[in-house]
């Protein structure tokens, strides 16, 4: 509720949403977290370029019923209790519209062809977009992500729904002292921000201090919506539990001269 309310009122229809942070602050998470919600009225198509389906299936039933994503992952023997609460997360998730599509090496006309096909669609994600093929031969890195980025902002006006791609940052945020990102640590383009109707970058400052992580308590995870055509910039934490993926939504932050 509070991001949606940062946005202006949610993810609104053409929209490109970019949501950005480092490899392993948990942007797959956080996008999996939107698009169950989405699912719930109406169809969430997700490219999953880079991880399996297993990994996106055992994130969501983790993040849904409390359990390791590990213990999923690795098949180690449930008890009662917890073969009840997986059960329960499997039927919750049922009643939800998603969609995986695991599609490594898809391009954007993939993604297209893939996305006019889908009835009553809602939100179309993208995991991520480094990963998005070109179709056409020769070209940079960044021409390919600058064009893919030309090219999703123009599928979410066709489809007139959102279409949030997932993006990788630089490495410019670890060298500084707070290692809070910002949109010139935009990976490969800067097409990217001229393109999104918002830019959500995401932070975890225990990632920089792991001798204070304990698995057991939950870690702070800020939304820092950086840019946005369309409502206000601000910061929104959650509370971040690593070893399921839940996230829950803490206070929210607008303005703070972003």
């Amino acid at each position: 509720p509070g991001l949606d309310k940062l946005l202006g009122g949610g993810m609104l229809h053409q929209g490109l949403y970019i949501l950005a942070a480092r490899p392993g602050v948990g942007k797959t998470t956080a996008a999996l977290k939107i698009s169950e919600h989405a699912a719930k009225s109406g169809a969430c198509l997700f490219f999953s370029l880079e991880m399996s389906a297993e990994q996106i299936t055992a994130r969501r039933i983790a993040a849904e019923s409390g359990l390791s994503i590990g213990r999923l992952m690795t098949g180690q023997n449930l008890s009662d209790d917890e073969q009840a609460k997986l059960a329960n997360a499997a039927s919750v998730l049922s009643t939800h519209d998603f969609r995986l599509n695991r599609a490594p090496g898809a391009s954007v006309a993939d993604i297209t062809q893939a996305s006019h096909l889908t009835k009553n669609l809602r939100l179309v994600v993208v995991d991520y977009l480094g990963l998005v093929r070109s179709d056409e031969r020769g070209l940079s890195i960044y021409e390919r992500v600058t064009k893919n980025s030309a090219a999703l902002k123009a599928l979410a006006r066709s489809l007139n729904v959102p279409v949030l791609c997932l993006c990788q940052l630089n490495r410019a945020a670890e060298q500084r002292a707070d290692k809070t990102p910002s949109m010139a640590d935009l990976r490969d383009s800067g097409a990217i921000e001229q393109d999104a109707d918002a830019v959500i970058l995401l932070h975890r400052p225990a990632m920089y201090e792991p001798e204070e992580v304990k698995p057991w308590e939950a870690q702070t995870l800020t939304a820092i919506v950086a840019k946005n055509r369309h409502g206000s910039t601000g910061k929104l934490n959650f509370d971040f539990y690593g070893s399921s993926g839940i996230i829950r939504e803490r206070r929210l932050q607008t303005g703070g001269g972003l």
